[in-house]
This record gives structure tokens, sequence and C-alpha cells, in this order.
């Protein structure tokens, strides 16, 4: 097993570099959806006043865009972590100054407020670092090395995925919408009505605010709904 996990951990990509990487994507992603209009009241700068009036919001965009995109990335990372779309493997403190290499489980980081891009981190109980990311399935398939994402096979995965998602809400964006819904309607939601129900109550809000269908759509599992229910109870303390 350990001699599985060293190869796991081997092969990953490391935890800055996912951040980074998802970072820009994202600010990519949002720089699609809000192009710049370069030109000033329809014309283009005819005067150093204007030339420089463009040039101070090109720089003011791009740096909303990276930070943005930074704050995007923390809670996308974040999100897959919970739902366990995403893994981390890292070395884990172990009592008595000893360490060990370690899956993270996903109920760690529902104790974690936020994701950043330091490779660091601790619930308050227990701590990883030299933190690695990898794809669910890799850890529940170590016989070859070929089942271990790449650095460059994950990065690939990571930009195909933005694109195709940008512009539409996030799946914790739909589930979140849903839940508030739901509790709208009836305060007494979370004692009221069974876990069963209240999933198919989501899935029918889902596919009418979003035209998809939930149950046929990838993101939607019970295990994924019961932890977005998790995460908004622990966020909204409702």
């Amino acid at each position: 097993m350990t001699e599985n996990l060293n190869k796991i951990w081997k092969n990953a990509v490391p935890w800055g570099t996912y951040f980074r990487q998802l970072s820009k994507d994202l600010e990519l992603g949002i720089a699609a959806l809000e192009p710049m209009n370069d030109l000033i009241s329809g014309s283009a700068p005819q005067t150093a006043f204007d030339e420089t009036l463009l040039s101070v919001n090109r720089s003011l965009r791009s740096m909303n865009l990276k930070i943005s995109a930074r704050n995007s990335a923390q809670q996308t990372l974040h999100e897959h972590l919970v739902t366990g779309d995403l893994e981390a493997i890292g070395r884990e403190h172990i009592s008595g100054g000893s360490f060990e290499l370690a899956l993270v489980p996903s109920s760690f980081w529902l104790g974690v407020d936020q994701v950043t891009e330091a490779d660091d981190i601790h619930d308050g109980y227990r701590r990883f670092d030299w933190l690695r990311v990898i794809a669910a399935q890799a850890s529940a398939s170590t016989s070859t090395e070929s089942e271990i994402p790449s650095a460059a096979g994950e990065s690939k995965s990571l930009e195909t995925q933005t694109r195709a998602t940008a512009g539409r809400p996030s799946q914790r964006d739909m589930i979140f919408a849903a839940i508030e819904h739901q509790l709208s309607q009836n305060p007494n939601w979370w004692v009221a009505v069974a876990k069963a129900e209240r999933r198919r109550s989501y899935y029918a809000r889902i596919k009418q605010e979003y035209r998809i269908d939930p149950q046929r759509a990838d993101g939607f599992s019970e295990k994924t709904i019961e932890k977005y229910e998790t995460l908004f109870r622990k966020q909204t303390k409702r």
C-alpha cells in the first residue's frame, strides 16, 4: 500500500501547479465572457489622455480578472475536494513528530474554510503538507502507473472542463439555489422532509430552472447532494 501511495504521489499534480493552472483557465473563461471594449465612446483613442485612460482601464481589468479567477479557483477546488470529484494526497503529521503519506479524506475538507495555493493545510485537528492533486478514480485503481494522471494530462482535462462549463452555474450553485428555494418554502425542511425526497425535490427544481436533467448529468449523485447539503448548512448555519 505504501509503495502504491508513493507512486500516486510521485505522478500526481503538485498542489501549487494545479491551483495556478485552474486560476489561469478560469481567468481565460471569465475574460471570454466579459470582453473589453478597447474603444472609447465608439472610436479609437484620440488624445494622450484617452490613451492613458485606456491603459489604466486595461490594468484594472487585468487585476480584477486575476482576483476573480483566484477566488473562483479557491471555491472550485474546495468544492471538488468536498464532493470527491478530486482527491489530494500528501504527508500527514502524526503525533510524536512523525509523518506518513496518506490520501486526504473528503470529510477533511468540510473542516477547512478555504484552500489557497499553499500546500500546507490543517483543519484544527489534522495537518497535511506536500499536497498533490489526483483524480478520484486514480486512488481506487493503482495496479499500473498508466492509471495515474500526469501533470500534463490533468492540466489538459482541467482546461477542457473549464471551457465546457464557463458561462453556466456550477453544480454547487445550482444545488445551493435549489436548497435555498426549498428552505424559503418550508423552514422545517431538514426535519420535515426525508433525505430521498429532498434529493428528488432538488432534481425537479434544477431541471425546471436550468433545463438540465440532474439524474442524467454528471455531478449530481446522491453522495454529491449529501455533501453539498452539509456544506450549505456549515456555510449558512441553517
